[in-house]
């Protein structure tokens, strides 16, 4: 599902001031919303808590994002004539990037039992890397937001779809950086794929941009049309597409794209399984607590191995793609976890 397209500006004046009232609106249902959901959850006889859990979990993100609005205009006026864009303005809203996710993840630690598990991480090392990324569900940018701003400290550039910019402090602060929220169903494709090329363009050394190639989460009718897609142009890829169990076919154009702008970058791959549970609220309800921590696995590719030429770099994405998609169905296997049938819409 996506939402409608508005101007920043009118955007703003309705994200900001539901972000700013949001934590008095719920801290004043409090006192009435929090017994009857904790008397609903006592009376399941589960032990789950979950309606009690996800108040608590919506107060928390609430204020974050308050509190983050808040700062973001704080910064905005310090930043002075030079603007957001000087160098020490981005060092500053890096930082309330990192602050803003960790408090958020923290939260979640403590009221879902949301925990990161990262392999591969530390084998990553220093120089600039472009990250393409398994996408399985709405919050899956706060796993590379985990893992590369708040433990690592490195700052990070993303290409997000543009539904996110109806969060505020995504918008604010994500417009700000070097990000690109761009459109799932662009009227000029030529120019979706060109506004690209500035989350890759002068990488610094410890500079991370990372991208999803599915361009959206697994659904049922996401699936149905990347296999139309596929059929229209190439057959043989539908073919393999069919193949895969977990992850929708790459759509290359964004991630050629992206390597093309950071050509001293080396790839990394960002596999991850445990984040299908938030692929609804729905579903979300019915996990939590959750009870398997989420895995992420990295595995860096030198830039020396990713072939130069469009149609051989397509067919590399895509063998990594059935390799990731392999992974993924293993790491499911190990913990006892079925598929779960994709979602009725994206």
């Amino acid at each position: 599902m996506s939402v409608p397209a508005l101007p920043r500006w009118a955007r703003r004046a309705v994200t900001v001031p539901v972000a700013l009232a949001a934590p008095w609106a719920l801290a004043g249902a409090a006192p009435v919303a929090l017994p009857a959901a904790v008397a609903r959850d006592l009376a399941d006889g589960d032990g789950r808590l979950w309606r009690s859990r996800t108040y608590a979990m919506a107060c928390a993100y609430a204020g974050a994002e308050a509190g983050g609005v808040v700062a973001s205009a704080a910064l905005w006026a310090a930043s002075g004539p030079r603007g957001t864009g000087a160098a020490r303005s981005q060092r500053w809203h890096h930082t309330l990037q990192r602050a803003w996710v960790a408090a958020i993840l923290a939260s979640a630690r403590g009221l879902l039992d949301l925990r990161f598990e990262a392999h591969g991480l530390d084998e990553l090392g220093e120089g600039p890397l472009v990250v393409l990324g398994r996408h399985a569900s709405l919050p899956d940018a706060f796993l590379p937001a985990d893992l590369f701003v708040v433990r690592a400290d490195r700052p990070l550039r993303m290409v997000v779809k543009d539904d996110l910019a109806w969060v505020p402090c995504l918008d604010i602060v994500g417009h700000r950086l070097p990000n690109a929220f761009v459109d799932r169903a662009p009227a000029d494709r030529v120019e979706a794929v060109a506004a690209l090329a500035p989350v890759g363009a002068d990488l610094g050394p410890r500079d991370v941009a990372v991208i999803f190639p599915e361009g959206t989460y697994p659904s049922r009718g996401a699936r149905a049309r990347a296999l139309d897609r596929l059929a229209g142009h190439d057959p043989a890829l539908r073919d393999r597409a069919e193949g895969l169990r977990h992850l929708l076919p790459p759509r290359p154009a964004g991630t050629l794209a992206l390597l093309d702008a950071a050509p001293e970058a080396d790839v990394a791959i960002l596999g991850h399984v445990g984040l299908e549970q938030m692929s609804s609220m729905a579903r979300l309800a019915r996990s939590l607590p959750l009870a398997h921590p989420v895995r992420a696995e990295l595995w860096r590719v030198p830039r020396a191995e990713v072939p130069d030429e469009e149609p051989e770099r397509v067919e590399w994405l895509w063998q990594r793609w059935e390799a990731l998609d392999a992974w993924v169905d293993a790491a499911l296997a190990e913990r006892s976890v079925p598929p779960a049938a994709p979602a009725a819409a994206s």
